[in-house]
């Protein structure tokens, strides 16, 4: 029974919480990033745990590509509507880069991207013709940020219509690879 008793307290004063656990949380971080990074995974890292990013419900889940035990991409797909939530907490203006593929066929003509943050135009961008490869900065400044921000976040809307402006499209309209938000860097 003392053994029982000795073991049971050893047990739980192991098991007892040291500090607030931010430590641990930045090890943890680190080595998933670390393990993704040395399996080809940097663009599962990049969609999946970036600081101040969340993408929507409307985005699909991460989908990694696998080949040779490598990652050789991971993406996760929008249709028509996506949905983004960023931290609005730096004092300046800030970038919002966007990297990923469009399927040429899922759309009825070029694929155009409109950004808007509560229904307000941002930014227009397309894929380049007859490529599937898109990377594009929309650069926000303070000001916008200030007035569109909700509490701590400023929400961001992204929308694929045709080169026509026809709304509609025959699938996934845009394959996000990377993204990151981070202050516009000094001249």
């Amino acid at each position: 029974m003392r053994a029982l008793c000795v073991l049971l307290l050893g047990g739980l004063l192991g098991c007892r919480q040291h500090g607030d656990g931010a430590e641990e949380t930045a090890l943890r971080t680190q080595f998933l990033k670390d393990e993704m990074t040395g399996a080809g995974g940097v663009g599962a890292w990049e969609i999946s745990a970036q600081p101040g990013v969340r993408v929507g419900p409307e985005w699909g889940g991460t989908e990694p590509s696998v080949s040779g035990g490598r990652f050789v991409f991971a993406h996760r797909w929008m249709g028509q509507f996506g949905s983004l939530r960023l931290l609005a907490g730096a004092s300046g203006d800030m970038v919002l880069h966007l990297r990923g593929v469009v399927q040429l066929n899922t759309l009825r003509g070029p694929s155009v991207f409109h950004v808007r943050a509560a229904g307000f135009h941002l930014d227009t961008f397309s894929a380049p013709p007859n490529e599937e490869k898109i990377e594009h900065d929309v650069i926000i400044d303070r000001a916008t940020i200030e007035r569109f921000r909700k509490g701590p976040y400023l929400y961001v809307e992204l929308e694929a219509t045709s080169s026509s402006g026809e709304r509609g499209y025959m699938g996934f309209s845009f394959a996000l690879q990377g993204i990151s938000w981070r202050p516009v860097a000094p001249p």
